[in-house]
């Protein structure tokens, strides 16, 4: 096991901003950057702390903001609903209030779905997206993606027993102990009903939405994944230029799409393989440039 990280070391930033109708969020960096604000979004359960390697190695140059989702973190106390596109609604607001007109959006997991939606919903303000160990988890009709997964977490004791296996088997060998551990109880520590409607809606949105919304993202996406979820939901580790559905269907409908696999790095890429992450984010920011 390596030695820890602590990616969840205090990071000195400018501001925090606690807007009461605004989602939580941390800017740090430079006031003013001629490159693209770069936007972190983290996944289901997460927390803005889950980038703290990133915008440690980006924020010398680059003006970063950092986001706690509606229902988590020190946005939990932000009501419903917990589907894609409100998280989405909230991001742009977010934007707006901080007159962001220029971004990369950087999405884990789960948040590789809002920050698509979020393009959808304000094109004009976003230049890129960085979509890291995303998937595609439910096909079909998306109530009875819904309706499958509320029946397996009908009350709190299966819904933790549920978490601990889903988010135990996102690490490897060598991912920090001590951050595992943190990610796992954070994600056993959401209430049980918030967590079934983020996940149920999750499945709903992967398959009912996601290919129309893929198909119209007509920005550079890069594409940097790690692991596989199977039909089974299993999850295993990718080897290097291996493919899979998921992949194939992003290629398939993103015409401006660079697929990057990340071998020997389990689920949360950006803290298992943060260099793969933060060079892949300068050379967005450096393609999309100043213009």
């Amino acid at each position: 096991m390596q030695a820890p990280t602590q990616p969840y070391k205090n990071l000195a930033v400018r501001s925090v901003t606690m807007e009461p109708l605004l989602i939580h969020h941390q800017i740090s960096g430079p006031d003013t950057s001629p490159g693209p604000t770069l936007v972190f979004v983290h996944g289901l359960t997460c927390a803005m702390d889950d980038w703290t390697l990133q915008t440690r190695a980006l924020a010398d140059s680059h003006r970063c903001i950092c986001v706690d989702l509606r229902g988590h973190g020190k946005s939990a106390h932000l009501p419903p609903p917990y589907d894609m596109e409100t998280l989405a609604g909230d991001l742009i607001a977010l934007l707006h209030s901080l007159d962001v007109r220029r971004s990369i959006l950087i999405g884990h997991s789960m948040g590789t779905r809002v920050i698509t939606a979020a393009h959808l919903q304000a094109p004009e303000r976003i230049h890129g997206l960085i979509y890291v160990d995303g998937s595609k988890q439910a096909a079909g009709d998306p109530q009875v993606a819904v309706e499958t997964i509320r029946s397996k977490l009908q009350d709190d004791s299966t819904v933790s027993t549920f978490v601990r296996s889903m988010f135990g088997a996102m690490f490897i060998d060598r991912s920090d102990a001590v951050t595992r551990d943190v990610i796992i109880q954070r994600a056993v520590d959401m209430p049980a009903a918030t967590l079934r409607t983020l996940l149920s809606n999750l499945l709903a949105w992967d398959a009912g939405r996601m290919v129309a919304a893929i198909s119209q993202v007509h920005i550079p996406l890069t594409v940097l994944q790690s692991t596989n979820v199977d039909e089974n939901r299993v999850r295993r580790c990718l080897e290097a230029n291996e493919s899979t559905p998921y992949l194939s269907l992003l290629k398939q409908h993103v015409q401006q799409c660079d697929i990057r696999v990340v071998p020997d790095s389990g689920h949360f890429t950006q803290l298992d393989a943060p260099e793969s992450v933060n060079n892949a984010i300068r050379e967005m920011s450096a393609e999309i440039g100043n213009g």
